[in-house]
């Protein structure tokens, strides 16, 4: 049975030194050593280093599964494969990357994306009433960086162009729906971990009241049409 490490700093009266026995588990080498420090609180803070990490492997332990596990070596190959130290250093490299894609790619890059997958199912009468009205209502803004377009951005910016514009509801609800579209494009999906404008809700139309005549009221407007201008009773109704 192996020995538990206790982590606790010892004296070497003969050296007159501090050391850690740290297990294989925590040591750089992957074996067990000896660390050595001059002085006790040295000693101490390198203890508690390892004590933290030890913490952190019992709960990665606990919440990876032999699935999680069997990725990450492979991975982790994979990573040494392509000339990296490892799975990490792979992954640091790979979110620089990404980050500062992210901030080079614009709206405009996600319209001609969504436009180059889709257009080719527009009709032209499409095309001229919904896709080009709606890229002249967000030309302003196709500059905006990804990064940028978030929710609270889009709630921003449709109410300003409800103010400015007033347009009519249907119009509103139909460039709502565009930019929902748009971000629900595959290539949206890489640098969204939601769909920004999922949550603005759309315009509810006015109920409007439609007046609607009696039966008496009809008749009176029958009997009156029929004594001073026939010429508006329909066909069939003169025939009865």
């Amino acid at each position: 049975m192996s020995r538990v490490a206790s982590l606790n700093p010892k004296y070497l009266i003969g050296k007159s030194i501090w050391y850690l026995s740290v297990p294989p588990s925590l040591s750089v080498s992957g074996k067990r050593q000896q660390e050595y420090f001059k002085t006790k609180k040295e000693a101490l803070k390198r203890a508690n280093i390892l004590k933290n990490l030890k913490q952190s492997q019992q709960r990665f332990a606990q919440k990876c599964s032999p699935a999680l596990m069997e990725a990450a070596v492979e991975c982790d190959e994979l990573a040494q494969m392509y000339g990296y130290a490892g799975l990490r250093e792979a992954f640091i490299a790979w979110s620089q990357s990404f980050e500062k894609t992210k901030t080079a790619l614009t709206l405009k890059h996600l319209m001609d994306l969504y436009e180059k997958d889709h257009a080719v199912n527009w009709s032209h009468r499409y095309l001229t009433n919904r896709w080009k009205p709606f890229c002249r209502m967000v030309e302003a803004i196709e500059i905006e960086v990804i990064p940028t377009l978030t929710t609270d951005f889009w709630r921003e910016w449709l109410g300003k162009y409800r103010e400015d514009k007033n347009p009519a509801v249907s119009t509103y609800n139909q460039n709502l729906a565009m930019l929902r579209a748009i971000f629900r494009h595959e290539k949206a999906k890489e640098y969204f971990h939601h769909n920004p404008i999922e949550s603005i809700p759309s315009i509810k139309s006015e109920n409007k009241e439609v007046c609607v005549a009696s039966p008496e009221e009809v008749q009176a407007l029958m009997e009156w049409t029929w004594n001073n201008d026939r010429d508006l009773v329909s066909h069939d109704i003169k025939k009865v």
